[in-house]
């Protein structure tokens, strides 16, 4: 998500991209920034925002494993047609839109 963000990331933003608080989100990235995926600075321009940032480690995973993932997909979907590929795709973000409506009336 953080790589094809065209967005500063912080931990706010994240945790609404996950589904998850932002202690959750905070807690995680510690845990990637030890492993050497990520860097976690402050923003110069609103020192009240806290940057994830990542690093070329994380950089060169994602390339490693992104062939694989392509691999699986292609895989589970190889019996589908196209039209229903779309379709599938058409109904999961329909999905998705009415779980975000439910989510902002309990944000309320």
């Amino acid at each position: 998500m953080i790589k094809y963000s065209e967005e500063k990331t912080t931990y706010t933003k994240l945790g609404q991209l996950l589904g998850s608080s932002r202690q959750n989100v905070k807690n995680l990235a510690l845990s990637l920034e030890k492993k050497g995926f990520i860097t976690i600075t402050i923003e110069p321009s609103n020192k009240r925002n806290t940057l994830i940032i990542l690093t070329k480690k994380a950089h060169e995973y994602s390339e490693a494993v992104f062939d694989n993932h392509t691999d699986y997909l292609n895989n589970i979907f190889q019996d589908y047609s196209n039209d229903e590929i779309h379709l599938f795709y058409n109904m999961i973000t329909k999905l998705y839109a009415g779980v975000e409506r439910l989510e902002e009336t309990f944000n309320e």
